[in-house]
């Protein structure tokens, strides 16, 4: 079975058919290349792949839990913050917590005193009783790999760095995903 099949995909906008009764198949360990003139449709297949565009007519069958993420085409630009901060982005709903527990544990080892000290373990409590430190871990995995430095901020980072950790917020949300379904 292939993990993406695209059936009679139809898609327009402004009386011009980006799409016109498409067919696409990706199968298992195959490697696609997307090539096209500017304003083709790239990004916008792109985007209907990852379900962040609907089509005017046609489906789309995904292979059971396949987790799909997209790298946008420019790094970011004009982000505050840690790469840590940025890569959990990724996780939408638990990034808040994982944030403040990686930003107190990090002050933890500059400043010990006793409400850093529990404030980390309030924090540890949160992260157990919810469930996160697994992709706590997760995220630490995918800035490692990269070899990115987790308390790096961002605004100091050059443009291919800035792309690895947007790859990584992107592997990050894709291990969310498959932990929540």
């Amino acid at each position: 079975m292939s993990l993406i099949s695209m059936h009679g995909a139809w898609l327009s906008f402004s009386d011009a058919p980006l799409l016109d009764n498409a067919e696409l198949h990706i199968e298992d360990n195959e490697r696609v290349c997307l090539v096209g003139r500017n304003g083709a449709g790239k990004s916008t297949l792109m985007k209907i792949l990852n379900r962040e565009q609907g089509l005017d007519d046609g489906r789309i069958i995904y292979e059971q839990d396949l987790i799909v993420a997209r790298l946008q085409q420019d790094p970011p630009r004009n982000v505050a913050g840690t790469v840590y901060d940025f890569v959990a982005e990724g996780i939408a709903e638990q990034a808040a917590y994982l944030k403040a527990y990686h930003d107190v544990s990090h002050q933890v080892m500059t400043d010990p005193s006793d409400k850093n000290l529990n404030e980390l373990a309030r924090l540890q409590e949160q992260l157990d009783n919810l469930g996160l430190w697994q992709l706590d871990s997760r995220i630490n995995e995918v800035i490692e790999q990269l070899g990115l430095d987790a308390n790096a901020q961002l605004a100091s980072l050059s443009g291919g760095w800035l792309r690895k950790a947007a790859l990584g917020r992107a592997l990050v949300s894709g291990a969310a995903r498959a932990a929540a379904g």
